[in-house]
């Protein structure tokens, strides 16, 4: 019970931190300075991917690719909301916010992968339990957390206004 009311005021919490983060990333992040660090923050993702892949991990940046992909198109809806629904924009945000963690957090986990499995190589068994972990991290995070961007795309493609268009008056 005491445990119920805690964990839901603290969803509360971060749900609204969420939100205004979202605000910020959507807003200010992807157009400051004329987008300059924004589309150079996606370019050094996409270098990343496109640089680095290696046969070891090829299933991981191939999905990294198709992932830049979904976000990219998401990035350009939100150009485009920009200019027209910012009503959309808004209540999309967080899930753009969320993709661009994915790649981004994908990106960082393979790039320790690597050095992880080039530390295997090198060092042979000292440390091997630490390396394979950091390699099976990577791996499950890229394979099962960043294909989260080709839902939020395809929802974000529908369009959906029914959280905006509802009456005030439903919620009573």
């Amino acid at each position: 019970p005491a445990e119920l009311y805690r964990d839901v005021v603290i969803y509360g919490i971060w749900e609204g931190t969420n939100f205004i983060q979202a605000q910020d990333y959507t807003g200010r992040k992807f157009t400051m300075k004329d987008s300059v660090p924004f589309t150079k923050w996606v370019a050094e993702i996409d270098a990343f991917v496109v640089g680095k892949k290696t046969d070891e991990f090829a299933a991981e940046f191939a999905m990294m690719a198709d992932a830049m992909v979904a976000f990219k198109d998401i990035v350009e809806m939100n150009a485009a909301w920009t200019k027209g629904d910012k009503q959309l924009k808004q209540l999309y945000a967080t899930r753009t916010m969320h993709a661009g963690a994915r790649v981004y957090c994908g990106m960082l986990l393979l790039d320790q992968a690597l050095l992880a499995a080039r530390m295997l190589k090198e060092k042979g068994d000292v440390d091997a339990d630490f390396y394979k972990g950091k390699i099976a991290t990577a791996r499950f995070y890229v394979m099962n957390h960043v294909p989260d961007i080709f839902g939020y795309l395809k929802t974000m493609k529908c369009g959906d206004r029914s959280a905006i268009d509802i009456p005030e008056e439903s919620f009573m």
